[in-house]
């Protein structure tokens, strides 16, 4: 049986994989519309594309499936600590941490916060009262 720490990396993984490719054809139509020299602000607004994909698939994901394409992978549900489903406000406060988490601090917070809480929870976790669990579990962890 794999650990979930080790599941919620693979999901990780998978999901910043998905990220990537979502990311591509928004690239490349901004390369393909900057025939002239790029400044600062087209620079800033390819990274706010960046950012409402980077935030909005996983919200949307979690909101509609209780899980990304990573977390329906590797056998992992998100739900509410108390055990029901999450709301699309839940999958938000859930998710808009991850500037914080993943890319400021390049997953340094979501590592210790992952090894140091109970249920391996993230700073979105604890701000929306969630907990990653196995999907078989009907348990929260």
């Amino acid at each position: 049986m794999i650990p979930l720490i080790l599941k919620k990396f693979l999901a990780f993984l998978l999901d910043f994989f998905v990220f990537a490719i979502l990311c591509i054809p928004v690239s490349l139509l901004y390369r393909a519309l900057s025939i002239e020299e790029v400044d600062s602000a087209s620079n800033d607004l390819l990274a706010l594309f960046w950012y409402l994909i980077f935030l909005f698939y996983p919200t949307l994901m979690e909101y509609r499936f209780h899980a990304t394409l990573g977390h329906l992978a590797v056998g992992l549900k998100i739900v509410r600590i108390d055990g029901t489903q999450i709301t699309l406000l839940t999958a938000f406060k859930r998710r808009f941490p991850d500037i914080v988490e993943l890319i400021l601090t390049s997953g340094l917070v979501a590592l210790f916060l992952n090894l140091t809480t109970d249920g391996y929870r993230r700073l979105g976790d604890l701000w929306a009262k969630t907990v990653v669990i196995e999907k078989r579990s009907e348990a929260v962890s």
